[in-house]
């Protein structure tokens, strides 16, 4: 018994349709996986909104203990000044709290900055907080699909699987061997279609002698890749 150009395009056929049912099933969970990167991505942009929160806080709270050392400052000027023995002593305690209120006016107005920049950073992390809550339901939704998807197209690969074990048990055994060794190795891609005296699989013309075994019917090797090759409609 020899293998036909119409066996070869069967099989042909059953191994496309298992690669294609293959490489769905491998696309849900790349898919999965793509949104738990982005997920993630989201995590660390919201752990990262926190950080600049809290140290622009400590930020805040040292201006601020800074300005009520500096109020404590010039209330001691003040209670001095009070207590002054002679008029050098009173103008120098006098210019010593206009640079001091100088300071304290500047560092009044770092407070009103920090307090804007903070109303931002919180505005910052309600944002992130929305965007990682849409990127989890995404994530929910995606593992939802292809939880719904992968045992249908399970289903559908092995009862392929099953039609090719029928189809390749019916090969002549010197054959089968041989054939079964390609696919192991190149799947679907063991085989290809001449069409116009080309090997679709790396478009390379056939030989003569080529060509008159596949006008038979029958299977030819492609000298440039190697492939299995059959007519279409033989």
């Amino acid at each position: 018994m020899s293998v036909t150009a119409k066996m070869l395009g069967e099989l042909h056929e059953l191994h496309m349709r298992l690669g294609e049912l293959t490489r769905a099933l491998e696309r849900g969970p790349k898919q999965i996986k793509t949104k738990e990167t982005t997920v993630k991505h989201l995590e660390d942009e919201l752990e990262a909104a926190r950080q600049r929160k809290k140290q622009a806080q400590m930020e805040l709270d040292k201006k601020q203990q800074n300005l009520q050392s500096s109020e404590a400052k010039i209330a001691s000027l003040q209670t001095k000044l009070n207590t002054c023995s002679t008029n050098k002593e009173y103008q120098l305690l006098q210019e010593q709290i206009a640079a001091d209120e100088m300071a304290k006016s500047v560092i009044e107005d770092e407070i009103l900055e920090a307090f804007d920049k903070q109303e931002m950073l919180k505005a910052a992390i309600d944002a992130s907080e929305e965007h990682l809550k849409k990127g989890r339901l995404d994530l929910e939704k995606v593992k939802q699909k292809v939880s719904a998807e992968t045992a249908g197209l399970e289903q559908q690969a092995a009862a392929v699987r099953g039609e090719l074990e029928a189809a390749e048990g019916a090969l002549p055994i010197e054959f089968r061997n041989e054939f079964q060794r390609m696919v192991r190795h190149r799947g679907e891609d063991a085989m290809a279609r001449a069409e116009e005296n080309v090997c679709t699989g790396c478009y390379q013309s056939l030989t003569p002698n080529m060509q008159a075994e596949l006008s038979m019917g029958k299977v030819a090797v492609c000298k440039g890749c190697g492939r299995l090759l059959y007519e279409a409609g033989s």
